[in-house]
């Protein structure tokens, strides 16, 4: 508002652990196949694969495995890491759960290892044509993935905590692939960074506000082209088919490589002030082709069958290759000169999860990263800082806004705990409500009949539902810079449940 004070931010938190696994990237990597993300039956999925009730696993307190490696405080108000010590390994017989199929009465029950029936807690009661049907939760019978126990394949795919850290990293089913061969650059694709299988919302969220407040930081490298492949030409690992030319002059240029500056902010993920180069290699899935990690969002529009030949998309990989050169600038020391260039351009992308998305965006533009908290400004205020770092209704200044560890409405994907979102500007659709408009990393948003807010489900053109939130309907008659992006992922939270759901916002400057 003009004339009036600018709101003055907070100090910065000592420590910021923002972060979730992208479950559909993460049950993708494990099956080797593309799933439809949008598909209610999806859901069904993503529970049985990551042994969790699909309305418990984007709230903290359910300790889900995708915040593997994190757990909420005493108070359950923040967030911590766990200590590795802490971190256990499940093998096949943890996993094993009792045959149940000679219990006929209660009392069975104790045979089977529930001594304590008085105190487990029922989790569902439902009566159906007069039976009781109870759905119940105990903690004796079997081991089940959580934040601080996974298998092997898990933890090695998603979490840190890697079991060799002195080995090269190459994810489980994985291979380092030169994916410069399979695409060519066009300027009418979307390429909104999506977030992959490790838990690092907080880059990607970053990558993503300094992409749209200031497309020109972004560097790009263009993939290499060739006037004429053959079918003899691989491309990770298929054959590869003839693909459009620029010109008569174009051949098979030098290696794409592309050179990043980080800028030095302090803490953890963080390291000298210094330009990282990485090539295009990136780890794909050895049965699908599909890229494990943070990947352009046209991929995921991408229809089944999935195949990763040259000239199947145009677009460009730069969140990719963002995600890889900060992963080796964080990991890799000052001026240190690896005997191994191939293992120099290996990275371990497990490295990034869990950070502070606010800083991130300081670390890539060299801007000073400002901290707004939510507890203590109202609804008018929030959305006034919006308002105020807006032209045209979208953000001038990199801008995000991270979710609460916990909240009774997290029970879909749209809303999920402890996350980091791009915030893009505001709206008021025919001048009435006032709202902030974000993206989601996972490059999805949606009501599918799954329940709770944020299902993720087929989506619902248009549709406003409880809470504040709408999805689905955030086009350019609802905002109108909703015609610059890919709008999948894009959605509106009204300003009281701005508040209510986030716990803070951050601003580049």
């Amino acid at each position: 508002m003009a004339g009036s004070k600018p709101e003055q931010p907070d100090s910065p938190p000592k420590q910021l652990y923002i972060g979730a696994i992208n479950p559909f990237a993460l049950v993708e990597a494990i099956l080797g196949r593309k799933l439809d993300w949008g598909r209610p039956s999806t859901a069904q999925i993503l529970a049985s694969m990551l042994q969790t009730d699909y309305e418990e696993l984007f709230d903290m307190r359910f300790r889900s495995i995708i915040y593997a490696g994190t757990r909420l405080n005493e108070n359950g108000d923040k967030v911590e890491l766990i200590p590795a010590k802490e971190m256990h390994t499940l093998t096949e017989r943890d996993l094993v759960t009792p045959d149940f199929s000679k219990v006929e009465k209660l009392g069975d029950l104790g045979d089977m290892g529930l001594k304590d029936l008085d105190n487990i807690r029922v989790k569902h009661a439902v009566v159906s044509n007069g039976n009781l049907r109870l759905t119940l939760e105990p903690n004796s019978l079997a081991k089940t993935l959580s934040n601080s126990q996974m298998t092997t394949t898990f933890r090695e795919l998603s979490t840190p905590f890697r079991i060799d850290k002195e080995a090269e990293w190459t994810p489980p089913n994985g291979t380092w692939a030169d994916t410069a061969a399979c695409y060519y650059q066009t300027s009418n694709s979307f390429s909104n960074p999506v977030q992959g299988a490790t838990a690092n919302s907080w880059l990607i969220a970053a990558l993503m506000s300094v992409a749209w407040s200031d497309p020109s930081v972004i560097k790009h490298c263009a993939a290499r082209l060739t006037p004429a492949t053959t079918a003899s030409d691989l491309c990770c690992g298929q054959k590869t088919r003839t693909i459009p030319s620029h010109d008569d002059k174009s051949s098979l240029s030098k290696e794409c490589e592309l050179s990043i500056k980080f800028y030095s902010k302090g803490g953890d993920k963080d390291a000298p002030t210094r330009t990282v180069t990485v090539n295009c290699e990136l780890p794909i899935n050895k049965s699908s082709s599909m890229l494990m990690y943070c990947r352009p969002s046209f991929m995921n529009a991408a229809p089944a069958p999935f195949s990763h030949v040259v000239g199947a998309w145009g677009g460009d990989l730069w969140p990719a290759l963002y995600e890889k050169a900060f992963a080796k600038w964080i990991t890799e020391k000052e001026n240190h000169q690896s005997r191994n260039r191939e293992r120099e351009q290996h990275p371990d992308l497990t490295q990034t999860a869990y950070g502070d998305p606010v800083k991130a965006m300081a670390q890539l533009t060299d801007r000073e990263p400002q901290y707004f908290g939510t507890h203590s400004r109202s609804a008018h205020d929030l959305l006034g800082l919006v308002r105020a770092h807006s032209v045209n209704q979208r953000t001038a200044y990199p801008s995000v806004a991270w979710t609460r560890p916990s909240h009774p409405a997290f029970r879909g994907c749209t809303l999920a705990g402890n996350v980091a979102y791009t915030i893009l500007g505001w709206a008021a659709p025919q001048e009435r409500k006032q709202y902030v408009v974000l993206r989601h990393p996972w490059g999805l948003a949606g009501v599918g009949g799954i329940g709770g807010i944020g299902g993720c489900g087929a989506s619902l053109a248009g549709s406003y539902f409880p809470g504040g939130v709408v999805f689905g309907g955030v086009d350019e008659k609802f905002w109108a810079p909703a015609a610059l992006l890919d709008i999948r992922g894009v959605f509106a939270v009204e300003a009281e449940a701005f508040k209510e759901y986030f716990a803070g916002l951050g601003i580049a400057k």
